[in-house]
């Protein structure tokens, strides 16, 4: 009997070296990335943030100079165009930012990419409870993407249909 209990102890202790193999390896193949870190220390992400911030001056610009149109104007004509106006120009900003998201998400994809390899995966850290911190990936991530030229688009013109007179 005791050479049965030491038979049944040497395979269960086989099975489960045979079933942790595979979770340190998937382990060592797991990844997490803060991307709200990505965005935030990233020289894309502080491109983008600059990017904005002068695409906002534009903006702002833009209705300072439509306001200042504006000013003989009656108070209805100049309310109406001057929401109108906001409404423009708010929704052109939320377009030049996702635009500006779009470039630094495919320079974190590409960088994910190129760490994971064929069988790696990568998860947000927003989306995972809990995580040892060997498997933080987002310095080397950011490391990759600071590699890279970051190239946003052009600044946008702004002008009012009444600018045509």
């Amino acid at each position: 009997m005791n050479m049965l209990k030491k038979a049944f102890l040497c395979l269960a202790v086989s099975c489960g070296l045979l079933m942790a193999a595979p979770a340190e390896s998937l382990a060592a193949r797991t990844g997490i990335v803060d991307v709200n870190k990505v965005y935030s220390d990233s020289k894309a992400g502080k491109a983008a943030d600059e990017h904005l911030a002068k695409v906002q001056a534009v903006l702002q610009k833009g209705f300072a100079d439509l306001e200042k149109r504006m000013e003989k104007a009656g108070k209805e004509e100049r309310e109406r165009e001057l929401a109108a106006g906001r409404m423009v120009l708010e929704r052109q900003m939320q377009i030049e930012l996702a635009a500006a998201r779009a470039v630094v998400n495919k320079l974190m994809l590409k960088a994910v990419d190129k760490w994971c390899g064929k069988d790696g995966v990568a998860m947000a850290r927003s989306q995972v409870l809990d995580f040892g911190s060997k498997l933080d990936i987002t310095a080397r991530i950011i490391k990759d993407m600071d590699k890279e030229k970051v190239k946003f688009a052009d600044l946008p013109v702004v002008s009012f249909k009444s600018d045509k007179k």
